[in-house]
């Protein structure tokens, strides 16, 4: 009989034992929890604290399935240290796991920025459900949020404090919020509105120390500003590997992992929070239940020695408070490459295409959802540029008016 033992809670793990069950009714399967919750998903954290969502919805699956598949999820063991050429997990209270295959998909601890006073109370990651539930359940009780993030997960987590009338600060390194997704005009634009919406916006900085004797009560910036933060929320902190130290998992940023998510130890794997591949798309940390499922899909096959074509689920991030709906189709930060863009200020729509060798993407959309499907299409290549390029017609006077549209037409025809 196989052992098989998840590391972590994820919806790729789940999906891969589910799998490994159908086939083998004998394999003795084993869910280490980091967090004391069952598995779920994370892209609906920032929902549930905006009181768009309830906790229950949030999970992958019911108790009732890991019951009836004969998976047994452990909520209440710290782990103390994993030997993987003994094949034992070791528990804090001196109890040993023993595992044939391992899934790591996530680690216990969060790496954080090196900054004076994170060992504070009220300071955090937003990956585990644990801390989002702790946040919600007492949200009557803070006042102050401070959040360093260049994503638009973090811009997300912003608004969705905001929204429960925090006050809210939103700290980004890149000179501009979201700067990495627009360009510079949309990203002034952005700016005000949000501004409008009460967020407290800092830019160009980063939180350089955290204030309060004991529990958080502010953040210093680098540019000396002192501002108000109860809870202190670092959204693009890294899971801390420190476990697998003195092992020899071939670790970057993550786990390294082919296209299998197999790692380079015999029998060990790794998904989700806990894996990096090659092809950089694929180590976006907010992934889609789709994207997480194929993970686990790809990982049972190869444990079970089975052939499976790996079904490319295209990556979709979304942001939708209160009159701003960005949504994010594939590679759409298009560093580096060709990117065609409109941008009707006045309405604040914003529609981008990344062009690479060629084809599409990815793509950007502000205020347009009624375009989503045509610039996934694009992106999936099912539709030609030529049939999208429409949509970039008597755009902002910088990018297209110049050219006219016939040499718009002939530019998005020939790829470039």
């Amino acid at each position: 009989m196989k052992r098989v033992v998840v590391l972590g809670t994820s919806i790729a793990a789940v999906k891969a034992v589910e799998i490994i069950r159908q086939k083998d009714q004998e394999a003795d399967i084993t869910i280490i929890s980091l967090d004391g919750f069952y598995p779920c998903n994370r892209l609906l954290f920032g929902p549930l604290i905006a009181k768009e969502h309830k906790t229950s919805q949030l999970y992958y699956k019911s108790r009732e399935f890991f019951e009836k598949n004969k998976i047994n999820v452990l909520l209440d063991k710290k782990i103390d240290r994993v030997n993987l050429n003994r094949k034992k997990i070791f528990t804090e209270e001196k109890e040993q796991i023993d595992f044939d295959i391992l899934i790591i998909a996530d680690f216990p601890t969060e790496k954080y920025p090196d900054v004076k006073g994170t060992s504070k109370a009220g300071v955090n990651a937003f990956n585990k459900l644990k801390i989002i539930n702790e946040l919600y359940d007492t949200l009557p009780i803070y006042e102050s949020v401070a959040i360093q993030s260049d994503r638009l997960k973090g811009l997300e987590v912003a608004l969705a404090f905001r929204k429960q009338e925090k006050d809210v600060t939103l700290v980004t390194q890149s000179p501009q919020v979201l700067s990495s997704i627009f360009p510079a005009d949309v990203c002034a634009k952005l700016a005000h509105i949000l501004i409008e919406k009460g967020l407290n916006l800092y830019t160009g900085t980063e939180i350089s120390e955290i204030l309060g004797e004991g529990e958080a009560k502010a953040v210093r910036l680098k540019s000396n500003k002192v501002v108000g933060g109860d809870v202190i929320l670092f959204v693009d902190a890294a899971a801390d590997h420190k476990l697998f130290a003195d092992s020899h998992l071939a670790v970057k940023n993550r786990i390294v992992v082919d296209g299998n998510f197999k790692t380079n130890v015999d029998s060990v794997y790794a998904v989700d929070l806990a894996a990096q591949q090659e092809n950089e798309a694929n180590n976006r940390p907010d992934k889609s239940v789709e994207e997480l499922e194929q993970q686990g899909t790809l990982v049972a096959a190869h444990i079970l020695g089975e052939n499976t074509s790996a079904i490319s689920h295209l990556a979709v991030d979304q942001l939708r408070s209160d009159g701003l709906d960005i949504i994010g189709i594939g590679s759409y930060e298009g560093q580096g490459q060709d990117v065609k863009i409109f941008f009707d200020e006045a309405n604040f729509t914003f529609k981008k295409l990344v062009i690479n060798e060629g084809r599409a993407v990815g793509a950007v959309l502000v205020n347009a959802r009624d375009k989503k499907d045509l610039f996934r299409k694009a992106v999936e290549g099912s539709i030609s540029l030529v049939e999208i390029a429409p949509e970039f017609i008597a755009a902002s006077p910088a990018e297209t008016q110049p050219q006219g549209n016939g040499a718009l037409l002939r530019q998005l025809e020939e790829g470039q």
